[in-house]
C-alpha cells in the first residue's frame, strides 16, 4: 500500500504542475485496455512436510473496459471491469526430496465503480485524473497436482470487496475524440481461503494487495 501511495503521490504532483491549456467537454468517456495484475502475495505458512511453505504470485497481463461519465469538467464516475490470471504457487523444501514448486493460475475479475477527479481540465491534449472507489474481486479456487506421488488438492478461495484507489493520463490523438491512455491501480484486497473437503475446513487469510498497469485507447462523445 505504501508504495502505491508513493507513486500516486508523485503522479498528483506532476499533474498539479502541468500547465494547463484547454477544457475537456463532458461526456462520456469509453476505455479499453491491457492490464497488468502484479499482486503483492508473499506470505510463510507453518505446515507439517515441510514444516513451512512459502506462498507467493506472479504477474500476469490481462485486458478490462470501462465506461466513465463526466458530469462537470472535474469530476466523473466510472464503472469498469478486469480480468487476468495471476499464478499463486506453493514451495517448500521436502525432506528427501528436495524443493517442490506448485502453481496454478487464479482467475481474477474484478468489476469497479470509481468517481473520478481530472486535474487538468482545461487542456485538450492531456488528461491527468485521480480516482478512488471499491473494487469487487471474484476469485476462481485453486488446484494442485503433486508431481511423483499422484495426489492432488484444491483450495477455495472466498470472493472480496475492497477499496481502490488509481491514477491515469489520457493523451489526445491529433485532436480527434481518440486518447492513448495509462495508468496505475491499487486494490487493497485480502485472501480468505480455506480446503475444499467437507469438513472440517481450516481457513486462513492473506493480504493481497494487487497493483494494476493499464495501457490502452479511449473514445469521447
Amino acid at each position: 500500500m505504501q508504495r502505491a501511495m508513493i507513486i500516486l503521490a508523485a503522479i498528483v504532483l506532476c499533474c498539479s504542475l502541468a500547465a494547463p491549456a484547454a477544457a475537456n467537454d463532458t461526456g462520456w468517456h469509453l476505455r479499453l485496455f491491457a492490464a497488468g495484475f502484479d499482486p503483492s502475495l508473499n506470505e510463510t505458512v507453518p505446515a507439517e512436510n515441510p514444516e513451512f511453505v512459502q506462498v507467493t504470485s506472479d504477474t500476469d497481463l490481462g485486458y478490462g473496459v470501462s465506461l466513465e461519465y463526466q458530469f462537470s469538467s472535474r469530476w466523473g464516475v466510472e464503472f469498469g471491469f478486469m480480468q487476468g490470471d495471476p499464478a499463486v504457487k506453493i514451495s517448500g523444501e521436502i525432506p528427501d526430496y528436495g524443493e517442490l514448486v506448485l502453481s496454478d493460475p487464479m482467475t481474477t475479475t474484478a468489476v469497479i465503480f470509481d468517481v473520478d477527479f481530472h486535474i487538468t481540465p482545461h487542456s485538450e491534449v492531456f488528461d491527468f485524473y485521480v480516482g478512488a472507489g471499491v473494487a469487487r474481486l471474484s476469485f476462481h479456487d485453486l488446484f494442485y497436482e503433486i508431481p511423483e506421488v499422484d495426489d492432488a488438492f484444491g483450495i477455495r478461495v472466498n470472493n472480496d470487496t475492497a477499496l481502490t484507489v488509481k491514477a491515469g493520463l489520457g493523451i489526445a490523438l491529433g485532436g480527434s475524440s481518440w486518447s492513448a491512455i495509462g495508468g496505475l491501480r491499487y486494490t487493497d484486497a485480502e485472501l480468505v481461503v480455506s480446503n475444499t473437503e467437507d469438513s472440517p475446513s481450516e481457513t486462513a487469510s492473506f493480504d493481497y494487495g494487487l497493483f494494476n498497469f493499464t495501457v490502452g485507447i479511449s473514445y469521447t462523445f
